[in-house]
């Protein structure tokens, strides 16, 4: 018996993909909804948005905080980092950008 799950941090679908790996995740994005996806440093992916994410921003003000502290684009972009994943950066954008072209394609 579980007492405490753990839920996936990221959810990767041919539709769409679910940001759960932080506090201050965005949540469900469609593929459509994305212009690019790029690797930023060693550790971490932006993923950049065609329209203005507020529909995705919660109106938690330390939500807003948090994002804005990871990423100063939060409106275009959302920064998904590796350090609180448990899979390796490098798999993580691969399936990101294989599952986004499949979408777009």
């Amino acid at each position: 018996m579980k007492i405490l799950s753990r839920p996936y941090g990221i959810i990767i679908s041919e539709e769409y993909f679910i940001d759960n790996s932080r506090y201050e995740a965005v949540g469900k994005v469609s593929w459509y909804e994305i212009s690019k996806i790029k690797r930023i440093k060693k550790t971490s992916i932006q993923i950049f948005f065609k329209k203005n994410l507020s529909k995705n921003v919660s109106s938690n003000l330390l939500k807003k905080f948090l994002l804005v502290m990871q990423n100063w684009d939060y409106k275009n972009s959302i920064v998904i980092s590796s350090a609180l994943l448990e899979c390796d950066i490098n798999y993580l954008e691969e399936e990101f950008v294989k599952a986004y072209k499949k979408a777009t394609c």
